[in-house]
């Protein structure tokens, strides 16, 4: 592959130094990878162009405690948690010439959910580890979720189904009983 020995080295001691949490690949043409991580202290999202060891922000302002991320790769869509805020977002993501970049504008995802890690399958729903937060009486409940495509295409952003909690026994269930 196109991965160097030395630089994936750098790569990864520049992640331990800056404290960075989870990372995702974008891939653009063959030779365009793009290793995109969340600097949480920072409050900044960042990527290298792999091989390429140089650090570059992709997202500088507008989060509070980005974590989790992951990156649908049909869309060019970049999703971040960001349990401080409540909320899930999305970044439109382009490549121009060996620059990965996004357009300024922050969409909402979720919100009222807090996340721990989050994951999008090949056609673009959205699956996420943690709680949706609900006003009392219910409580919350910790599960795995799943954020269909089209809420993420139509704006829903308070919907998102249970895949598994301690509510029900894991097992597979029909589309049926999903609240979309």
């Amino acid at each position: 592959g196109p991965w160097k020995g030395s630089s994936v080295n750098a790569v990864k001691i520049a992640m331990r130094l800056l404290g960075a949490v989870l990372a995702a690949v974008v891939a653009g043409s063959t030779d365009q990878q793009y290793l995109v991580m969340t600097l949480p202290s920072l409050r900044q999202i960042a990527y290298v162009k792999l091989p390429d060891p140089t650090l570059r922000v992709l997202v500088l302002s507008g989060l509070v405690a980005p974590k989790s991320l992951a990156v649908d790769n049909a869309l060019y869509r970049l999703y971040v948690t960001d349990s401080a805020q409540q909320k899930v977002f999305w970044y439109q993501l382009s490549i121009v010439g060996d620059k990965l970049i996004q357009n300024g504008v922050q969409h909402i995802a979720l919100e009222t959910v807090e996340t721990n890690n989050i994951a999008v399958d090949g056609t673009g729903n959205m699956y996420f580890t943690g709680k949706q937060l609900l006003l009392p009486p219910n409580t919350p409940t910790e599960g795995i979720w799943r954020n269909a495509a089209i809420n993420l295409h139509t704006g829903a952003t308070k919907v998102p189904a249970t895949i598994y909690s301690g509510g029900n026994t894991g097992g597979s269930r029909s589309e049926e009983h999903t609240s979309e």
